[in-house]
């Protein structure tokens, strides 16, 4: 199975030239499935989601996606309020799983209108959004199990921007334990590859970059993730000039993490 994962293209600051170098990517190698993990508007605007629908649905692809904080309406506090996530749903409706005998992928809500807390930009997870998708992975019969989220459930170290996920660290370890595989998340707008723990890794956390003009220290990066039976793998790709080229690989076995002999 052949997944490409993308994430935080912020229309309304959308990186034109980005789009169109993915566009011709995803034309010439063209995946299975194609996860966006996030913020797909930069202020949830109508006119944002309809930009950001009619590029989705333009690429030809199967999709899973998943809200980020910025897809919650910035300027209309009353809709906020009301139904943050509305307008995403009315767009990207309430698709939350993709299954195959060789990969099972679920979503994990982190991104919420409101918090108690001054910083709404930040992820959190709900009891209620973990057992959902926790028992997703744990019942499925699949040979890999994916979690896509917005936010990361453990900050990677030196990145600029921190998810600061509340029950991120809680969700990780109960994923892992169900048997997920692999987490996908954006935010960050910086590109990762991180076995946790590393000391002796249970799961291993995947950032993408941004195809926003939204770029920090990393250019607009993505990730495709390759997945057999016996092993996965995953390339980082960067935006050079007007393609995306690998800059990284990484390889996983089968055999390499702890739930093997349940897939």
């Amino acid at each position: 199975m052949d997944i490409v994962h993308v994430s935080d293209i912020h229309f309304g600051r959308e990186d034109k030239r980005a789009l169109a170098a993915f566009g011709a990517y995803l034309e010439k190698t063209p995946a299975d499935l194609l996860v966006i993990s996030g913020d797909l508007t930069q202020t949830g605007r109508r006119t944002e989601f309809r930009a950001a629908k009619i590029w989705a649905e333009g690429l030809g692809h199967n999709l899973l996606v998943t809200p980020g904080n910025h897809d919650a309406p910035a300027i209309n506090v009353f809709s906020r309020l009301r139904g943050p996530y509305l307008r995403y749903r009315r767009h990207f409706g309430r698709k939350e799983t993709v299954s195959t005998p060789l990969a099972a992928i679920a979503t994990l809500k982190t991104a919420h209108g409101f918090q108690f807390r001054l910083n709404w930009a930040h992820g959190a997870i709900r009891s209620s959004d973990l057992g959902r998708t926790e028992a997703t992975v744990r019942n499925s019969k699949a040979v890999w199990r994916l979690v896509v989220a917005h936010h990361p459930l453990a900050d990677p170290v030196n990145s600029r921007v921190q998810g600061k996920t509340r029950g991120g660290m809680k969700a990780l370890e109960a994923l892992a334990s169900a048997g997920a595989d692999f987490v996908l998340t954006g935010h960050t707008h910086e590109p990762f590859v991180v076995p946790f723990p590393k000391q002796a890794p249970k799961i291993v956390l995947v950032g993408a970059g941004t195809l926003s003009e939204r770029t920090r220290d990393h250019a607009a990066a993505i990730n495709r993730i390759k997945l057999s039976a016996e092993s996965a793998s995953i390339e980082q790709l960067s935006l050079s000039g007007s393609t995306f080229d690998i800059v990284g690989r990484f390889r996983f076995a089968r055999t390499a993490f702890p739930h093997s002999a349940i897939a």
